[in-house]
């Protein structure tokens, strides 16, 4: 049986998620998009105003985000919508 890493299971990882701001996206799906574009691989930085929102490719406009309190949760668009703009700013690693 093949065994599941941490980082097969999610799609992005962000690089600025701490103890200190429990709300922080630590990993979640990569089935989102920036203003009505899909994202492309590489450093996506995302501050409060970034217009982002679930595609339909996976999970049809919701996704799953891990949190830097070590949460997971399940979001709709205007979950993830709620979640961005408490952020003041996340760097995601794009695959």
């Amino acid at each position: 049986m093949k065994r599941l890493t941490f980082g097969a299971a999610w799609k992005n990882q962000t690089r600025d998620a701490e103890e200190s701001n429990p709300q922080a996206l630590l990993a979640g799906d990569d089935n989102f998009e920036v203003g009505g574009a899909p994202v492309n691989s590489g450093l996506l930085i995302l501050v409060s105003n970034t217009p982002l929102a679930w595609s339909a490719a996976r999970h049809h406009f919701a996704g799953n985000v891990g949190l830097a309190d070590g949460s997971v949760q399940s979001l709709s668009n205007p979950g993830l919508t709620n979640l961005q703009t408490s952020l003041a700013t996340n760097r995601l690693a794009i695959p």
